[in-house]
């Protein structure tokens, strides 16, 4: 039995949480592991970096909806969020992108959940 102890890791940089509504948690229990994980690694950035990340990460696409964007097993992954005013992002769609523009009807599913949730 080891007797040392590794002191716990300290954070260098802030954190911001990061919740995922329900349709998104639908979304990526269809997705084979490894898209997933990769998903969760866009969040894990969304959560490291908040406010300050960008391009090419993620973007504005107006009136508080932002996408997180990422390229994987030759998909375009998109998540849609928003930011709280207490500082949450909560990630409110997510689809596999198929043409060059986003297609309006997803952001609208975007927009239609902040309604519900009232952020």
């Amino acid at each position: 039995m080891n007797n040392h102890s590794n002191p716990p890791a300290q954070k260098t940089s802030p954190s911001y949480d990061v919740f995922l509504h329900e349709g998104v948690k639908k979304f990526l229990r269809k997705l084979p592991s490894d898209e997933k994980a990769r998903s969760s690694r866009a969040f894990l950035l969304l959560e490291e970096l908040g406010p300050t990340l960008g391009e090419p990460h993620a973007s504005p696409l107006g009136k508080g909806l932002w996408e997180l964007k990422f390229h994987f097993n030759k998909k375009h992954f998109r998540y849609f969020f928003t930011h709280e005013k207490n500082g949450h992002y909560i990630i409110v769609h997510g689809f596999v992108k198929k043409t060059n523009r986003t297609p309006e009807s997803e952001k609208e599913i975007a927009r239609k959940r902040i309604r519900e949730i009232g952020v």
